[in-house]
Parts: C-alpha cells; sequence; structure tokens
C-alpha cells in the first residue's frame, strides 16, 4: 500500500501495508495498478536529486532514504538542519 484514504484508515489498513492484509480489512477497497518500472524511475530520479545536494545517502526503501546534512559536522553542532528547504 503506497497510500490509504481516511475510509479505509478506519478499516486498519495503513500504509506500507501488504495488500493482501489490506483487501482483508477493507474488502470494498479499491487498489489501483501497479507500475514498478515508473515507481523505481521516480525512485532513481529522487536519488539524483538527493545526491546534487549530499553523497551520504542511506536508502530505506523505493521511496524512503536518511541524507546527512553537508553543512553540518555532527549532529551536536547546536543548529538545525537548513539543506532540505533549498533541495527541489
Amino acid at each position: 500500500m503506497f497510500a490509504a484514504s481516511y475510509e479505509a484508515r478506519r478499516s486498519g489498513v495503513r500504509s506500507a501495508m501488504l495488500a493482501v492484509t489490506a483487501e482483508r480489512l477493507c474488502p470494498h477497497a479499491i487498489f489501483g495498478p501497479l507500475d514498478f518500472t515508473r515507481d523505481r524511475a521516480v525512485a532513481h530520479a529522487c536519488r539524483e536529486l538527493c545526491l546534487r545536494h549530499t553523497d551520504r545517502i542511506e536508502p530505506l526503501s523505493l521511496d524512503e532514504a536518511c541524507l546527512a546534512n553537508p553543512e553540518t559536522s555532527s549532529a551536536s553542532s547546536g543548529s538545525p538542519p537548513t539543506g532540505g528547504s533549498r533541495m527541489g
């Protein structure tokens, strides 16, 4: 599941849930077609965008990653990260 409507959430459906589990919890749900080729292409484009800002990327899944802020040398630098506001 990439996303779940408020109606489906009331039935217990959550993002990142297996579709078979979501269908069991919410049998009247509408499932859209899958397009892993497109999803991978979009994920690659997002990674390329992130690489313009830092080479320290930890991929977590197809649509999630942790980035190191190149403007700070440690997590205890005292100021919040600002790099994300310039991405995009």
